[in-house]
């Protein structure tokens, strides 16, 4: 298990002087980098190999309160799980009395950078210590339904600043913009309680995309979909009233 340290930026809060809920998902992803970092397996470390991660899926949720502007808080993340072919993630975030405020689970693929395709490599999967510990006991991914409803529909144009280090669309801006899509009246009086996601293409420099938002029993499905008309990514979010 390995841990690390934040501290709330002023650039990091949203209206209500809390963690910007998405970028709880951002630090995940940067604690298990640095977890990477130090096992030499990181992006950086594959990059010369001709490997790279890929998320494939991913679910959040907040169980506390979102930590306040200047204060401190930390993220665990660990592998429960080693299939040599994807590993299954799981993190909680605390605020600085230990509280959680979030946790989560993910699966992460080593994918050849010419083919795109899933490898298996022993070397790097082996490096991963497993912690047979559940972060949502009994949670499970399964197949996401379309929206019903329509709710929201938009375009969106990806620019360099929202790639990643594959110059592709950032795993996280994939969230942000399919939650910007319902619009500010709803996110300025709503707060996420959770988001399943499953990234299925991924979305290039200067590619427009068509975001729909659907209704459903529990929130809301988000659906992208790239020029040619292919989804590259579906997702769940469920929420809350701002009190």
């Amino acid at each position: 298990m390995y841990t690390t340290r934040y501290t709330l930026h002023g650039t990091e809060i949203d209206h209500t002087f809390h963690l910007k809920p998405m970028l709880t998902a951002s630090v995940f992803h940067d604690t298990f980098a640095r977890l990477s970092y130090e096992l030499e397996v990181s992006a950086l470390h594959l990059q010369p190999l001709g490997f790279s991660w890929v998320l494939s899926d991913m679910h959040l949720e907040f169980t506390g309160k979102r930590p306040f502007w200047r204060e401190s808080y930390s993220l665990t993340v660990w592998v429960r799980r080693n299939q040599n072919v994807r590993i299954f993630t799981d993190f909680q975030a605390f605020d600085n009395q230990g509280a959680e405020f979030a946790r989560g689970t993910s699966i992460w693929l080593l994918i050849d950078t010419n083919t795109r395709q899933p490898v298996m490599n022993n070397q790097v999967f082996s490096k991963f210590e497993v912690t047979k510990r559940e972060a949502i006991p009994g949670f499970r991914f399964t197949s996401l339904s379309e929206g019903e409803n329509t709710v929201a529909s938009e375009k969106q144009k990806v620019n360099v600043s929202d790639l990643d280090f594959n110059l592709h669309l950032n795993s996280v801006r994939y969230l942000g913009g399919g939650i910007e899509a319902l619009g500010s009246d709803f996110l300025l009086k709503n707060s996420v309680e959770s988001v399943t996601v499953k990234y299925m293409k991924e979305i290039l420099c200067n590619e427009t995309i068509t975001i729909e938002v659907g209704s459903h029993s529990r929130g809301f499905i988000h659906q992208m979909f790239n020029a040619a008309g292919d989804e590259t990514c579906r997702f769940l979010s469920t929420w809350k009233p701002i009190l």
